[in-house]
C-alpha cells in the first residue's frame, strides 16, 4: 500500500476533519474569550463610574487598559492556539481522551503526514501502517473522538459575553442612569445631570423685574446657585444665591412618552432692576453660561404743555396748562403739545366713554385722537432733536372727560398710563334781581315805582330790562338795554387791543301807574330779564312774575259794627287773599316750565304731576269758598267759577303740553280772582248787616286756616333764628343805651329808686 493510500484511509480523514473543526472552535473561543473581556471590563468602568461619576481623563485611562488588556489577551491566545494546536496535539488529545485506542492514533497521524519515501528509510513498511490505520478506523468507529472539540466551552464563553452584554443593554434601556454610564464609559460627552436656565438674554424695561427660571434634571442632588453681578463691573465679585426647590422633583418625558430622567424645578426673583446685570447659575460641576439683562428705559413724557384758547365772545386771554388735568370753560379748543424723551412710533389721546350715555342708542366707546408729529419747521422755538419728539393735536372741550396719554416708542417701550381729567365749566346764565320795589307791593293808582334791577353774568352782557303787562294784554317794555357788545368790543380793541365785555349793571326807571287808568279790578304784572353776549344761543334768564296791588286813592272808614273784624281789616277777604297768592305761585311755576319747554328741556313728570295736582287743589278750594261765601249770604261769586274754569283748563292744556295756553288760562284765573277780591271789598264795605258780617268773619277765618299750608321745618328754624336774632340786636341795643348814660344819672336813679 502507497502513502497516498495510506493518507486517504478513512481514519485519517476523518482525524482530520475533528483537527480543523477543534481548531477553529478554539479560535472562535479566542475571539468569545476576548469578546468577554472587553464586556467585562467595560462593564466594570460602567459601575464605577454609575458610582462615583468617574471624570473623564479616568474614564478614558480605564477604558485603555481595558482594550490594551483585551487585545493582549486576544494576541496571546491567538498564538498559543495557532502553535499548540497541530495534528499531533489533537491526536494526542484523542489519546488521551480514548486510552483504549493507545498511540494508534498518534503513529497513523504520525506515518500518514509522511511520504512514502520517508516512511521506507525508517525502515517501517507501508502495508504495516496501512494495516494500522485501517485497525484504528475500525478500532475508533465506535468512538466520539470529535469530543475533543471544545464547543461547550465555545458556547459556554459565548453565552457569559452574550449575557454580560444583553444585561448591559437592558439597563441601558430601562435606566438612564445606566444608559448614561454606558455612554460615558464609551467616552461621550454625556452627564448625568443637565442644567437648564430660562429666558437667558433678555431686556426688560427700567424698574421691572424678572424671573428666572432653572431646571436640574438627571441626578438631583446638587446645590443651585444663582450668580449675579453689575454688568458695567466686570471685574466685580459674584453675589451668590443658594436657591429653593419650588416642588419635588416630578419626571421629564422622553419624546417616545416614556419616563426619562427626572427634573427639579428652581425659580429665582429679581426686583427693581435699574441697571444691567449678569447672572449664570452653578450646580456642582455644572456651571450655565453667563448672560446679560439689559435694562431698556422706558418712555416717558419729558413735557406736556396745553394751550387753551376760550371762546372769542368771552375776551379772555389764551392760557396755558403744564398738567394734564384741565379746567375751562365750554367750547374751549385745547392744543396739546407732548414731548417724549425718545423717538416715538406712535402715541394718542384716547378719551375714556361718558359716565353717562347721551340716551339709549349711545354705544360710548372710548375715542382716539392721532397724536401728529410736529416737525422743526412748525415748532415755533427749541432743537429740531427735541421737535421731532414733539407730538401735536386739537380738542374743542365741550363736556367733562377721562383721558389718558398712550404712545409706543420705536423701541418697543410704551408709556405708563396715566390718568387725566378735563373738567369743563358751563357758561352760565345771566342772573338778574330787583332792587325796587319789594315782592307784593300795594299802591294807589297815580303812582310812581321805581323799578331798579342788577344784572351780572360771568362773560358779558348783551341786553336786560324790565316788562310789565295789565289785564293779561300786550306786555309792555319798560326797560330795554342793549348794551352793543360788538360795536364797543370793535371800537375797545381799536385803542387799547383788548375786548371787555360788560358783566354787571343797574338799571332803573320809573312806572308811573297814572298813565294806564288803572283800578282795583286791574291785574298788574311784571318781570325783569337778561340775556348773555353767547353768539350762537344766548341764554336768558327771567325773574319770577311779579304782581302788584292797587288800592284805592282815597279810602273812607265808617264804624258799623262795634266788634271789629281783623280779618278783614281794610274790606278784604283774607280767603281770597291766600287764594291769589296761591295762584300766583303756580302762575310762575308754569310759566317756568313753559321756558324750559321752549329751550328743548321736557318737564320732570313728578314736578308736572305735582304743579297739576295743586292747581286742581286750589280750583277746588275756589269753588268751596265761593260755595261758602254764597251760603252767608254773598251772592257776587260768578268770578270765582270762572277763576275755577280757567283754572282747570290750564290744568287740561298741561297734561296734553300746551305750556303756553296753561300760562294765560292761570292769569285769567288770577286776573278773574283779584275782580272777586274788589267785589267782595266793596259788599263789606256797603253791608250793614252785622250777623251775616260775623258769619263771613268766622267762615273767612276758617277756610283761610285751612289753605294756609304748614310750615315746613325750614322755616320754622328761620322764623326760630330770626326771633333769635331780633332779641340779641334789642339787648345789644339795651347794653349799648345803658353804657351810654353818664355814671351820674345812673347813681341818681338808683337813689331814687
Amino acid at each position: 500500500m502507497s502513502a497516498t493510500t495510506i493518507r486517504e484511509a478513512a481514519f485519517l480523514n476523518r482525524f482530520q476533519s475533528v483537527w480543523s473543526r477543534k481548531r477553529r472552535t478554539q479560535l472562535w473561543q479566542v475571539l468569545a474569550s476576548s469578546l468577554l473581556l472587553a464586556v467585562a471590563g467595560f462593564g466594570l468602568i460602567a459601575m464605577a463610574d454609575y458610582a462615583w461619576e468617574l471624570n473623564r481623563s479616568i474614564r478614558a485611562t480605564l477604558l485603555i487598559s481595558v482594550a490594551v488588556g483585551v487585545v493582549a489577551y486576544f494576541v496571546r491566545s491567538l498564538w498559543q492556539t495557532l502553535t499548540h494546536t497541530g495534528r499531533p496535539a489533537t491526536a494526542s488529545e484523542i489519546e488521551q481522551a480514548f486510552p483504549e485506542l493507545g498511540q494508534a492514533v498518534r503513529t497513523t497521524v504520525q506515518f500518514g503526514e509522511m511520504p512514502a519515501e520517508e516512511i521506507k528509510n525508517d525502515g517501517v513498511a507501508s502495508s504495516l501502517v496501512a494495516a494500522m490505520a485501517a485497525q484504528t478506523h475500525q478500532r475508533a468507529l465506535p468512538l466520539t473522538i470529535e469530543d475533543v472539540i471544545p464547543v461547550k466551552r465555545l458556547w459556554l464563553l459565548a453565552g457569559i459575553a452574550v449575557g454580560f452584554a444583553t444585561l448591559l443593554f437592558g439597563a441601558s434601556s430601562l435606566d438612564w442612569e445606566w444608559r448614561s454610564a454606558a455612554q460615558r464609559a464609551a467616552l461621550a460627552d454625556t452627564s448625568y445631570r443637565d442644567l437648564e436656565v430660562q429666558p437667558g438674554h433678555l431686556t426688560i424695561d427700567e424698574g421691572a423685574g424678572t424671573q428666572i427660571e432653572i431646571d436640574l434634571i438627571g441626578r438631583t442632588n446638587r446645590k443651585v446657585v444663582l450668580m449675579t453681578r453689575l454688568a458695567d463691573e466686570a471685574n466685580a465679585e459674584w453675589t451668590e444665591r443658594t436657591l429653593e426647590e419650588l416642588k419635588p422633583s416630578n419626571t421629564e418625558q422622553s419624546s417616545k412618552g416614556t419616563a426619562s430622567r427626572p427634573r427639579a424645578e428652581f425659580i429665582a426673583k429679581l426686583d427693581r432692576i435699574v441697571k444691567p446685570v449678569e447672572y449664570r447659575v452653578v450646580a456642582g460641576e455644572l456651571a450655565s453660561a453667563t448672560y446679560l439683562i439689559d435694562v431698556r428705559r422706558p418712555l416717558a413724557i419729558e413735557a406736556l404743555k396745553i394751550d387753551l384758547t376760550p371762546p372769542a365772545y368771552t375776551g379772555q386771554e389764551k392760557t396755558t396748562f403744564l398738567d394734564g388735568n384741565l379746567s375751562a370753560l365750554e367750547g374751549t379748543v385745547a392744543v396739546f403739545d407732548v414731548t417724549f424723551d425718545k423717538p416715538v412710533k406712535s402715541a394718542s389721546i384716547v378719551l375714556a366713554p361718558r359716565r353717562t350715555p347721551i340716551d339709549d342708542e349711545d354705544k360710548n366707546l372710548p375715542i382716539e385722537l392721532p397724536l401728529r408729529e410736529r416737525t422743526a419747521e412748525s415748532s415755533s422755538g427749541g432743537s429740531s432733536a427735541a421737535a421731532l419728539n414733539t407730538f401735536t393735536t386739537s380738542l374743542a372741550l365741550v363736556e367733562d372727560r377721562n383721558y389718558t396719554i398712550v404712545a409706543e416708542a420705536r423701541d418697543g417701550t410704551k408709556l405708563a398710563e396715566t390718568k387725566y381729567r378735563i373738567r369743563v365749566r358751563q357758561d352760565q346764565p345771566p342772573q338778574v334781581s330787583f332792587e325796587s320795589p319789594g315782592d307784593s307791593i300795594e299802591v294807589h293808582s297815580l303812582a310812581e315805582l321805581l323799578m331798579r334791577i342788577r344784572v351780572r353774568d360771568d362773560y358779558g352782557l348783551s341786553q336786560a330790562g324790565v316788562v310789565f303787562q295789565v289785564n293779561n294784554e300786550q306786555t309792555v317794555p319798560l326797560i330795554a338795554e342793549e348794551f352793543a357788545t360788538v360795536v364797543a368790543a370793535a371800537n375797545e380793541f381799536t385803542a387799547t387791543g383788548k375786548v371787555s365785555p360788560t358783566t354787571q349793571t343797574a338799571l332803573e326807571k320809573a312806572l308811573p301807574l297814572e298813565l294806564f287808568e288803572l283800578t282795583q279790578k286791574d291785574s298788574v304784572m311784571y318781570f325783569g330779564y337778561a340775556e348773555d353776549n353767547r353768539p350762537d344761543n344766548p341764554q336768558r334768564t327771567e325773574t319770577d312774575m311779579r304782581f302788584i296791588d292797587i288800592r284805592p286813592f282815597k279810602r273812607s272808614y265808617k264804624m258799623i259794627d262795634p266788634d271789629p273784624m281783623p280779618s278783614m281789616g281794610g274790606g278784604s277777604l283774607k280767603t281770597l287773599e291766600e287764594l291769589i297768592k296761591q295762584q300766583r305761585f303756580g302762575l310762575n311755576r308754569t310759566m317756568q316750565i313753559e321756558k324750559r319747554a321752549a329751550a328743548g328741556r321736557n318737564p320732570d313728570a313728578s314736578t308736572l304731576d305735582q304743579l297739576m295736582k295743586f292747581e286742581t287743589d286750589l280750583a277746588q278750594n275756589v269753588r268751596e269758598s265761593a260755595e261758602g261765601l254764597l251760603a252767608r249770604g254773598f251772592d257776587s261769586v260768578d268770578l270765582f267759577f270762572q277763576a275755577e274754569t280757567a283754572m282747570l283748563a290750564a290744568v287740561d292744556s298741561m297734561s296734553v303740553g300746551k305750556w303756553e295756553n296753561a300760562t294765560l288760562q292761570m292769569k285769567d284765573a288770577l286776573k278773574f280772582l283779584i275782580e272777586q277780591r274788589d267785589l267782595a271789598a266793596l259788599f263789606i264795605l256797603k253791608n250793614p248787616d252785622a250777623a251775616q258780617l260775623a258769619a263771613m268773619r268766622a267762615y273767612d277765618r276758617l277756610q283761610a286756616q285751612k289753605l294756609r299750608r304748614p310750615k315746613t321745618d325750614k322755616e320754622e328754624a328761620r322764623e326760630l333764628i330770626q326771633r333769635l336774632e331780633a332779641l340779641i340786636a334789642e339787648e345789644s341795643s339795651v347794653a349799648e343805651s345803658l353804657d351810654a348814660e353818664p355814671e351820674e344819672t345812673r347813681e341818681s336813679k338808683g337813689d331814687t329808686q
